[in-house]
């Protein structure tokens, strides 16, 4: 995808993407945290970087650097988040961007801990043949560029054999806090909630309706159901099995063994409250409460016909086919008919070009609403004892209360720490 027709069809913007390092490249460091060779994060400074490229330079391509929005979707969104941090403990302010935009933010799952990456780092450097070494970081910077990137991908984590892969986002290779040169103190939730008073920024964020879908598929083999026994077994992998009662019970999930419901989409729907939905809600009272009042939520709720092309036939992809999965909205975001294999429908072009008009509008004005947007009107979040509402995104549109009480209050209460 890129923002080729965004642009073309929305006058007045000017998008730049930024590439970064990923994996090891972007995220390994040094045994020694001051060691500039290897100093971690670098991933952060490279988007760093860019920015700061932009403030020197899109005037010359017609933009305006005192009117810059940063957008990131899934790890990016979390990239946003933890430049909004760096900037504001940093400044003070926000120097380099004046709006955000996160699209499925998973905020409820943290930055690694130091200890959590030196573990990670250790045993990449060991799978590369540099550990122990006289001088690790000499050796793994003569390894080729095809060795760092296998060995980045061939990492183990401790999990249940039940699963196939971590059911947390971006594991092992993930910014790290408290490190020297890119500092962060605290995750996304904990951030917004310290200085929501001193954060007075337009926001745009949002979720896809079945976030959960996508990672519980890949993680669990979805041709074997998922009955109660490995249901709990994941709440308690997850969440402790001090909490395994609490979460079932709200969730209504079996405690007996004998039971044969398939948990999947329950599972799949626990996963999206804890680390999409519910800190989105979190994030979005706790800046609304301060007193900011350009904080602008969304549900996108639409399956594209040509969902297919967009997922393939991975073995979790059927559930994509029927399920509002995690990037659903990107297509719709970036609006590639005719620009890529994805093909539009006469309706998804309008609702497509209705997206594109507010990301735009907002990126320009701080506000997603003009008169050459498609109702309706997106108001700014709003707090009432019952309600949190939210702009559902679908060929439609309407606004709606999307998952409040019991779940979110649960996870508030409970805290995101995984």
């Amino acid at each position: 995808l890129n923002a080729s027709r965004l642009v073309g069809l929305n006058q007045g913007v000017i998008v730049i993407t930024c590439n970064y390092r990923l994996q090891a490249f972007g995220f390994y460091f040094s045994d020694n945290i001051t060691d500039s060779r290897a100093p971690g994060n670098v991933a952060l400074l490279d988007q760093q970087k860019c920015l700061e490229w932009i403030q020197k330079n899109v005037i010359y391509f017609g933009g305006d650097p005192s009117n810059v929005t940063i957008w990131g979707q899934s790890a990016g969104a979390s990239s946003v988040g933890f430049h909004m941090q760096q900037q504001f403990l940093k400044y003070n302010e926000f120097k380099l961007f004046h709006r955000v935009i996160f699209q499925s933010l998973p905020a409820g799952i943290q930055p690694r801990s130091l200890k959590q990456s030196k573990a990670y780092n250790r045993q990449f450097a060991e799978l590369c043949g540099c550990y122990p070494s006289i001088d690790v970081i000499e050796c793994l910077r003569n390894k080729s560029a095809a060795d760092i990137l296998k060995y980045s991908s061939l990492i183990k984590y401790d999990i249940p054999t039940y699963l196939n892969k971590p059911l947390t986002v971006g594991l092992p290779w993930d910014a790290t806090l408290n490190l020297p040169s890119f500092y962060l103190q605290y995750g996304n939730v904990d951030f917004i909630n310290r200085y929501a008073c001193q954060i007075n920024i337009p926001v745009i964020w949002g979720i896809d309706k079945d976030e959960g879908t996508l990672f519980i598929d890949e993680a669990v083999n979805k041709s074997v159901p998922l009955y109660s026994p490995v249901a709990i077994g994941i709440i308690g992998f997850l969440w402790y099995p001090t909490n395994v009662k609490k979460i079932s019970k709200l969730y209504n999930i079996s405690l007996l063994s004998n039971v044969t419901e398939d948990y999947h989409d329950t599972i799949a729907q626990i996963l999206a409250d804890y680390a999409f939905t519910c800190p989105m809600r979190n994030m979005s009272r706790a800046l609304t409460l301060a007193g900011n009042t350009n904080i602008y939520s969304y549900v996108f709720d639409y399956i594209i016909q040509a969902v297919q092309l967009l997922y393939g036939t991975s073995h979790w992809a059927p559930d994509c086919y029927t399920h509002v999965c995690h990037k659903s909205e990107m297509p719709f975001v970036f609006n590639p008919s005719n620009v890529s294999t994805i093909q539009f429908t006469d309706e998804e072009e309008i609702f497509a070009q209705s997206i594109g008009c507010r990301w735009t509008n907002f990126g320009k004005t701080g506000n997603p609403n003009s008169l050459s947007c498609a109702s309706p009107t997106w108001d700014a979040f709003t707090i009432s004892v019952n309600t949190s509402l939210y702009l559902t995104l679908d060929t439609t549109g309407y606004v709606s209360n999307y998952r409040g009480n019991p779940f979110c209050d649960f996870w508030d209460n409970l805290g995101y720490t995984f």
